[in-house]
């Protein structure tokens, strides 16, 4: 039976896929990030385990390591869409020394992290960077404390790897 994947794959099976380079983007991202002077970098992920979210943290993790900058409290991997968002951000701005930016695995669910940020006057990129995955909608945020041209994100395109996927698929 012929298949393709989109955005993901099993990495032991032997089957064709579409997906972006997640552990580049991530690592792009989080460079940028760094070249910003920004140095404690918070990762807020899933708990699932699969391809692309592994590989986001990888890059991630890659990124930080390389510049001397990793710090594992800053890392929340056990979110469950947005369950968890607004705990993680608890923790974490509950530290003696805070994030001054986030890595988010996919802002398609940090609609509490906007929030948390916006009640607690946090001003986005002023006071904490936000860089990740996906689309966002700017309904979401809150002009006084969010600039949302300053989040950085990776979106990707996914009718054209559907597109890409049907074409391949029928290849097969």
């Amino acid at each position: 039976l012929p298949m393709v994947f989109v955005d993901t794959y099993l990495k032991e099976a032997q089957t064709d896929f579409v997906a972006t380079d997640n552990r580049k983007g991530a690592k792009e991202l989080v460079e940028r990030l760094i070249g910003a002077g920004r140095k404690r970098i918070a990762y807020l992920g899933s708990a699932r385990s699969l391809s692309a979210t592994d590989e986001r943290s990888e890059g991630y993790s890659e990124s930080l390591q390389a510049a001397g900058h990793f710090d594992s409290a800053l890392v929340k991997r056990n979110l469950s869409g947005y369950s968890g968002v607004e705990e993680a951000l608890s923790e974490l701005f509950a530290l003696q020394s805070q994030p001054d930016a986030v890595f988010v695995e996919s802002l398609s669910y940090f609609k509490p992290g906007f929030k948390f940020l916006a009640t607690r006057k946090i001003k986005i990129p002023e006071t904490v960077a936000i860089a990740g995955f996906d689309k966002f909608d700017s309904h979401w945020l809150d002009a006084d404390y969010t600039d949302a041209n300053a989040i950085l994100r990776v979106e990707q395109n996914g009718e054209a790897m559907g597109r890409l996927a049907a074409v391949r698929l029928i290849e097969l």
